[in-house]
């Protein structure tokens, strides 16, 4: 499936940087201004989409330990993701972090839905350019744990 920004004609170099600067500016600056985590607004992810209608199923499991000293803080975290091709180079993501804690039952913490789009086919430029957009719903009881 070619890419509609390679479709531009040669001459027109100067319409395709346009084109990535405006897209970069547009979807950077709300980013920052209104991240969910103070320095965590840059994210990095592979660069790879589902294709086309296609539905994947990941996984992560993550032990945190927030402070060495105050062991009734650690805590698991399981996080099972989906992902769904909406077309080559969009990808939509629905995952749900499911978190025990010593001494408080299992609970969903938040969920979050988030759209990937990759601009270009791998390796075109020197650097391979996505977006990724998300939003995290976090729960009542992610509000009481954390308080």
């Amino acid at each position: 499936m070619a890419n509609w920004l390679w479709l531009l004609p040669a001459r027109d170099w100067y319409k395709k940087f346009l084109i990535v600067s405006s897209t970069i500016i547009i979807l950077v600056i709300p980013n920052t201004c209104f991240s969910h985590h103070a320095l965590e607004w840059l994210i990095i992810e592979s660069y790879e989409t589902t294709h086309k209608e296609e539905v994947v199923e990941l996984n992560s499991f993550d032990y945190i330990k927030p402070d060495i000293n105050r062991p009734s803080e650690d805590h698991w975290e399981f996080t099972p993701t989906f992902v769904y091709g909406i077309t080559d180079h969009l990808m939509l993501n629905l995952h749900f972090h499911l978190t025990d804690v010593v001494g408080v039952d299992p609970f969903i913490e938040a969920g979050t839905v988030g759209l990937q789009y990759r601009l270009f086919e791998r390796r075109d430029l020197p650097i391979d350019l996505g977006f990724s957009m998300s939003y995290e719903y976090p729960t009542p009881q992610e509000s009481g744990y954390h308080g």
